[in-house]
Order: C-alpha cells, then structure tokens, then sequence
C-alpha cells in the first residue's frame, strides 16, 4: 500500500476510518480523493459505517459501591482440609458399622428364632390388643425367651407406640394378621425389637413360602387427593379439547431445506448460464444477465433453420460482449444482430446496449433491473418479393406481402427501440422478466401503402429457475421454466440443464410440442454447446429442425469483491 489508487482504494479508506494512516499519508489520500471526485461516495460510504464512542459520565459515582476481592486465607485453607478428613473419618466408621448390621440381620433373616407370630394392628380409637406370642419355642433347660418379663413390657411398650402414632393411611376396618407360616406385615417384622442370638435355641424353621399381600383400604384423604386429580384432569382434557391446533411449519436450522433456503446471492446471481431454447441465448431471455458473472464474455451464436422449404430457410448470427463494471456497480452489454431471411428476401442488422445494475436489498434479495436500446435496419430485395405470398420470417409467426405495384417499394427501413427488463434474485431462486419493443417501431415492411403504418408488436419474457448444487461442486442441476408472448402467440419452455465437471447436457420441451437437446463442454473460460431442436413450423404444419452452435470465451476470474447499490 505504497499510494493511493482505485486498485487499493478500499484499504486506505478502511485506514483512514479506524485512524491508522500518519499525517503523510492522509495528505496523499486527500490529494488523491481531490483528483478522483466520483470516488466521494465511497468516502461518505465508509464515513458513515464509522460508529465513535459516546462519552458518558455517571452522576452519582460516589454511590457505587466497589466490590472487595475476597481473598483466601490459610487459615480457612486449613480448616478446610481439617473439615473434609474430620467428616471423611466419621462417615467412614458410621457406613462400616451399618454394613455390619446389615449383614447380621441378613444373616439371622434364615435363622429366625419366630416360628408364628399372630398380631394385630391398632384401630383409630385408640383400642388395643394385646401382641401374643404362639407357639413359644421350646428350650429345655433354660429359660423361654417369650415368657420372659422383660420381653413382655418390651411388647406392651410397643403396642402403646403404635396406638398413639396411628398413620395417616389407616382407617378403622383395617387389620393386619399373621395366620399360620404367613407374613403379611413386612412393616411391623421390620421393627419388631431385636432378639439376641446367644440366648436362644432354634428349635422350628422361618416358613416365607406363602406370603399374601395386605389390601390397605385408602384414607379419606387419599380419596380427596385422587378425586381432586381427577377432576383437574377432566379440566385439562376440557380445555385441550376447546384449543385449535394449527399446523406450523419449523424448519431446523440444520436441516437442508434449511440451508438450501439460506443459501448466498453467489448461488444465484453470479452464474454463466445455459439455456436449450430454439433460437435464443441466454442474454435473450432477460437482459439482466448482463454482467452476471466477474468475467469480461465473449458470446457468438449460430443458428440455422432448416426447412424443407428453401425459400423458408433462414440463417441468423448473434454476437455479444458484456462485463461487469465494478466501478460502476453495473454491467454493461453490446449485442449484435444479423439474420438472412430466404436466401437474402429479407436482412435485418440490428444492435442493442445494454445497461443493468445491480442493486442489493440483504445477503439473499438483490434486484437486477436492465435497460436497452436498439437500432436497426432492415433491408428488403424487391426483386424477390412475390406479391401476396405469405413468408415466416420469425417462427411461428406468419407475414403477408400487400405491394402497391403503382407505388415504389422501399429498400431500406431504420427502426429504434427501447427494452426494459427485471431479475429478482432471493437466496436460492431467480426470476423476473422483460418487455422488448416499448416504442413498438415501425415496421412497415411488407407493405407500401404508407396510409395505415404498420407498428411492431411488444414482446413479453418471464423466466424463472433455480440451481442444486453438490457439496463437491462437481455437480449441477438447474431447471427453469420460461414463457413469451409475442403478438397472438404464447409459449412456454420446461427445461433444465446437468452440468458435471466440464460436460453439459440439456433439454426443454415447448408446449406445442416442441423439445431441444443440447450437449457440450462448459468450462470457466471456454464453452462449446451444441443444441438440436424439433420445432414446428406454422408455414409447413410441420416439424423441422433448428441446429445452433454456441461458443462462449471467458476472461480470468476477477478477485475483486463485487460492489451493489444499497437501497
């Protein structure tokens, strides 16, 4: 970055807005800008993308309160180890004798000194029944455990627990009873007082084969609770039922669709395109193809009728050149006309310029419209013209000669018109259209009668399609649809277009019935298409052929960023 120039101009002013050029060379930037007035709107562009920060000072600074960095003492570093090994310890000795505990009553759980047991729960009114034990064990020699006095507090004392923390689930008709070898009350065994070992003999076994579940009949309570679920539920089915439930479409962001919708303006706008159409380039389908790509193009197409009739014949040539200006924000276009209609019956030259900027809206909307001149002039061979005889010159488009043989014929016919036309891109689909003979020239050429002249007829294009790309980018596919209207006749074109790597085939089929093929190399600098099609012919009611032969030369890609018109 040694001076300023237009090559580097957006680095200086970048500079130049973040503060970083010295004295010098803003003197240079200056001497520069003074000398290059229409770069001005990329100052003030530049100038008003700098956002500066807004002093701003606070009334009541002494009212804040400033938050003091706590910092860690040794002291509590200490404690804290202190605390974690105290607990460490007492938790480790407390979980080793439950596990002992746990492991001896699993172990007396198969030696159980109760061979029946009969009890029964305490009703709510406090009323009480003495817990007897059946069937003591028998222990010759020392004293039974069962009879003991102590054994039978301890179950007097327990039984008064019981009366007076009645839980809140028990109702009055409930009763829990262990019959013969049955345990229904695993609750009560639970805490049933601990007998030692040591001073029993095991004279009968534990029988747990036939356990039958306790049917606890629920409190009033409970049946409030289930009751009051029940009705919130019927509510909520109420309401859901009430709810009208739309259908929403949510696409996840990770979703092709997603990325597919999402996709640049590069997807779209920035592409050499291809079109299998009888008789048209790419550039006459919408003149806002002009400059589409960041490449200087280099367009020649031929296109031959071949009707079985000679004098239907007709051979034309199309000669293009556009560009796309980045000073301009545009692209700029010529297209040259020459066809020879009936072996020089008919000629027509005529040249078009094209203007079509490129405005932007966001990343994924741009707009595209184009406008065009034309100048013409058509040249008619009066030797050849047959009077009243009927030719077509365009496609599906009939013209009677009406000469006046006392009047003179002309030879030559200047004609001049205007064109306009529109391509809106939107992420990953372009369309739009044009309207071609605004003025509607005059075209008084099949007839010598100058009373009544005769005017061209505007012509309509609408054009639409899109692109799917492969991740790899070796693979594309693009259909298109494309429809015109010019005088009393309309058609519509269903095409698309394969292009893998370097090769290209297409197709579009016409709806009177008509199809082209097309197939070709398509390169980044060089392209050669061959396109057949099977058109019919309103002269012959008949289907012909229409051979065309494009060659496109590009220049090197330019790494220049493109610049847009923001609205």
């Amino acid at each position: 970055m040694n001076i300023p120039n237009r090559e580097n101009i957006d680095r200086w002013l970048f500079d130049w807005t973040e503060g970083n050029l010295s004295p010098s060379q803003e003197i240079q930037l200056e001497e520069f800008l003074i000398q290059n007035p229409d770069l001005s709107i990329d100052v003030d562009a530049w100038d008003a993308a700098t956002v500066s920060s807004i002093p701003f000072e606070y009334d009541n600074q002494a009212s804040l309160k400033k938050r003091k960095k706590r910092v860690f003492a040794y002291w509590q570093f200490y404690a804290l180890i202190l605390l974690i090994a105290t607990g460490g310890t007492s938790l480790y000795f407390s979980f080793k004798t439950e596990s002992q505990q746990i492991a001896a009553k699993t172990s007396n759980a198969f030696t159980s000194p109760i061979s029946k047991i009969a009890t029964r729960s305490t009703i709510n009114n406090n009323t009480q029944d003495l817990i007897t034990a059946n069937s003591p064990i028998s222990n010759s020699g020392r004293q039974n455990f069962y009879e003991a006095p102590s054994y039978q507090a301890s179950l007097i004392k327990y039984t008064e627990n019981i009366n007076t923390n009645v839980l809140p689930l028990s109702s009055e008709k409930e009763k829990v009873s262990f019959d013969n070898n049955t345990i229904t009350n695993t609750i009560e065994m639970a805490i049933q007082p601990i007998i030692p070992i040591e001073n029993i003999e095991l004279t009968d076994k534990l029988d747990s084969s036939a356990v039958s579940a306790v049917s606890i009949e629920p409190s009033i309570e409970a049946d409030e609770i289930i009751q009051s679920e029940g009705e919130n539920e019927n509510e909520d089915k109420k309401l859901s039922r009430k709810k009208i439930n739309l259908p929403t479409l949510k696409l996840k962001s990770s979703s092709k669709l997603s990325k597919w919708v999402k996709k640049d303006l590069t997807n779209t706008n920035q592409k050499d395109r291809v079109y299998a159409l009888s008789e048209k380039s790419n550039l006459d389908l919408n003149n806002s193809f002009v400059g589409n790509i960041s490449q200087l193009k280099f367009q020649s197409m031929s296109t031959v009728r071949w009707i079985d009739i000679a004098d239907q014949q007709k051979i034309s040539q199309q000669i293009s050149f556009d560009g796309y200006l980045r000073e301009a924000k545009a692209g700029l276009g010529i297209i040259s006309n020459y066809s020879n209609f009936s072996n020089g019956l008919i000629q027509d030259w005529n040249l078009n310029l094209i203007y079509a900027p490129k405005l932007a809206i966001n990343r994924y909307l741009t707009i595209e419209p184009s406008m065009k001149y034309t100048f013409g002039k058509k040249v008619l061979n009066s030797s050849k013209v047959i009077n009243n005889s009927t030719v077509e010159v365009e496609t599906n488009q009939l013209e009677t000669f009406s000469i006046d043989p006392n009047q003179a014929i002309g030879k030559n016919l200047w004609y001049r018109d205007l064109g306009a036309g529109l391509i809106i891109n939107a992420g990953p689909i372009y369309f739009g259209g044009q309207v071609n003979n605004l003025l509607k020239h005059q075209d008084n050429l099949y007839s010598n009668d100058y009373t009544t002249i005769r005017r061209a007829d505007r012509e309509l294009t609408l054009v639409g399609g899109t692109d799917f790309n492969s991740k790899n980018g070796n693979f594309t596919f693009s259909p298109y649809i494309f429809h015109t209207i010019f005088g009393s006749q309309s058609s519509t074109y269903l095409g698309a277009s394969i292009h893998l790597k370097s090769f290209l085939i297409g197709g579009s089929y016409q709806t009177n019935g008509s199809s082209s093929g097309m197939i070709g190399l398509h390169k980044d600098r060089f392209s050669l298409l061959c396109q057949t099609s099977y058109a019919s012919s309103s002269y012959t009611q008949s289907k012909s052929f229409i051979h065309q032969l494009t060659i496109r030369i590009n220049s090197n890609i330019s790494k220049k960023t493109r610049r847009y018109l923001y609205l």
